[in-house]
């Protein structure tokens, strides 16, 4: 009985080392629960998931943290060369930046929705300006204001934000104050609207930008992403459960496109040499973030950015209990990025979102899951999303450098469609001979 059970031991655990093997990320929601703090350690009652998530800030020491342990971020190693012709530059913003002010006018509007994702976003986009230190935005408050959770309601703003230029393009950075699974619902159960699309729309229409990305950490679907590889995609569908079950769009969860395709051929080349350089800071299986791109009207099921109302996340087949849903569904999931799809008329758009929490071992308990996911994303998200920042700069360079695309306050206010990928060029018009100048015009040869 002795040896049967001493050679159970040794099966289970070369499976073990098997399963870790073959996927390694799935190994690290096992490995990263000895790092966990007891529950009597944390600050609060208990884990509430989305606000553990949303509010952690990685470069605040007193920050709640789930980690009994745990250290500051070093600052980024520089990813463009000191006088890059396209590195980004912290730009003033000019005019009045008072809190109920509209935003200024961008070519660009990219906007990012947790603490941990902004400073990383600030790291890259506005170096030496750290977002806590952006402009307040508060327009529109009273309207939103009775529908609003965490972390709006403590900040008493909709958002933030900052302006920085690259190449000759201005880039509108926003830290969003509003999230779909805080907020409360505006609408009915049956047309229901999330607060965050009003913002949305007002912030399209202040800044008139031709593209808008939305950015920042989801996790990983599938067995094959690694924390840091980052999808850039203009494929977005609802997959909500609760409060917002009805954007869902029937049965299959059909996606919304993009009308317009982004160039994503130079993607990669620009960004996966810079997204590398501080990814020593990723668990080991991550030295080498690549991109995922996913253009639009690409028509399979497994590729795609997937919106929850929830916290969620893909697992492993699990030895009980229902698999995971979203296995199969698309490329990440996150809660947010499908609003887009409902805007009408809309700006070019890409959804830009770096693996943060990888396919969770579908041998834990539910609630080990839960708090697994949390942990990697409290300590590498701050790291993944310096992936997704870059991705974002990348993106602003090979689409807008050297295009007049949605100059700045070209459009009529409101109006959210953008223009073409070129302006039609303009003709010179021809001097006249100098024998039919006006007389007394100016004259070869006299003052």
């Amino acid at each position: 009985m002795a040896a049967k059970r001493s050679t159970a031991k040794r099966s289970k655990r070369t499976h073990t080392r098997t399963n870790a093997r073959s996927n390694p990320q799935a190994a690290l929601s096992r490995s990263i629960l000895k790092e966990l703090a007891t529950p009597r350690a944390l600050r609060g009652p208990s884990v509430n998931v989305a606000r553990d998530i949303l509010e952690y800030d990685p470069l605040d020491p007193q920050s709640r943290s789930l980690l009994a342990t745990r250290a500051l971020p070093r600052p980024i190693t520089p990813v463009f060369k000191k006088g890059e012709r396209y590195a980004p530059v912290p730009a003033p913003v000019h005019g009045p930046s008072e809190p109920n002010a509209p935003m200024p006018k961008a070519d660009v509007l990219i906007v990012t929705w947790t603490v941990a994702e902004a400073e990383a976003l600030a790291a890259v986009m506005t170096p030496g300006h750290s977002f806590r230190n952006w402009h307040a935005y508060r327009k529109g408050w009273a309207s939103l204001a009775p529908y609003l959770g965490m972390p709006a309601r403590a900040s008493k703003q909709l958002a933030c934000y900052a302006l920085a230029t690259v190449g000759n393009t201005r880039v509108l950075c926003v830290k969003s104050q509003l999230h779909m699974s805080q907020d409360k619902r505006m609408g009915t159960a049956a047309h229901p609207i999330p607060p965050v699309l009003k913002l949305w729309q007002q912030m399209i229409s202040d800044a008139r930008p031709a593209l808008v990305i939305t950015t920042g950490t989801a996790g990983g679907i599938g067995p094959s992403e690694r924390l840091g590889d980052t999808v850039v995609s203009q494929v977005v569908r609802f997959d909500c459960k609760k409060k917002y079950k009805a954007l869902n769009r029937g049965s299959n969860l059909d996606p919304y496109y993009c009308a317009k395709a982004l160039n994503v051929q130079k993607l990669a080349t620009l960004a996966q040499p810079r997204m590398k350089i501080n990814a020593d800071e990723l668990p080991k299986g991550s030295s080498q973030p690549k991109i995922i791109a996913v253009p639009n009207q690409v028509s399979d099921r497994n590729k795609g950015i997937v919106t929850t109302d929830f916290f969620d996340f893909d697992y492993s087949k699990p030895a009980s209990g229902p698999p995971s849903d979203l296995t199969g569904l698309g490329s990440a999931v996150e809660m947010g990025d499908a609003v887009l799809g409902l805007l009408q008329r809309p700006p070019i758009w890409v959804a830009v979102r770096n693996a943060s929490d990888p396919q969770m071992d579908g041998k834990l308990p539910p609630a080990q899951r839960v708090r697994a996911a949390a942990a990697i994303y409290q300590k590498y998200g701050y790291w993944t999303t310096i992936c997704s920042a870059i991705a974002c700069w990348a993106i602003v360079v090979s689409n807008m450098q050297g295009r007049t695309v949605g100059r700045a306050g070209t459009r009529k206010k409101g109006a959210y469609k953008a223009r073409g990928p070129r302006a039609r060029a303009r003709t010179p018009r021809p001097k006249k001979p100098a024998s039919k100048r006006r007389a007394g015009g100016r004259q070869k040869g006299h003052r």
